[in-house]
């Protein structure tokens, strides 16, 4: 007998979780005035990953994902920084 079966712990671990592949996601960099190789990092970080509109990665959070919903970052993901919006 499996020491493991029927529990529901052990389960969880085998357990695969699939998310759709992402098109496109949306940064917005939290930090005004960033440099610029902040992006090449965030990238490296996102690739390989799942995520949704509300994580955070290195100095940006994520506002958009498509598909909506988390999803998986590959090297085919369109990966979009917002611009800081003018006030006034």
């Amino acid at each position: 007998m499996d020491p493991q079966e029927g529990n529901p712990a052990a389960e969880e671990v085998h357990a695969v979780e699939t998310h759709p592949e992402a098109e496109r996601i949306v940064l917005a960099c939290l930090k005004p005035n960033a440099p610029p190789f902040h992006q090449f990092i965030v990238r490296k970080k996102l690739l390989g990953g799942s995520w949704q509109a509300g994580d955070r990665a290195v100095i940006y959070e994520i506002v958009a994902t498509v598909p909506a919903g988390r999803v998986l970052v590959t090297d085919r993901t369109a990966i979009q920084f917002e611009t800081a919006a003018q006030e006034g």
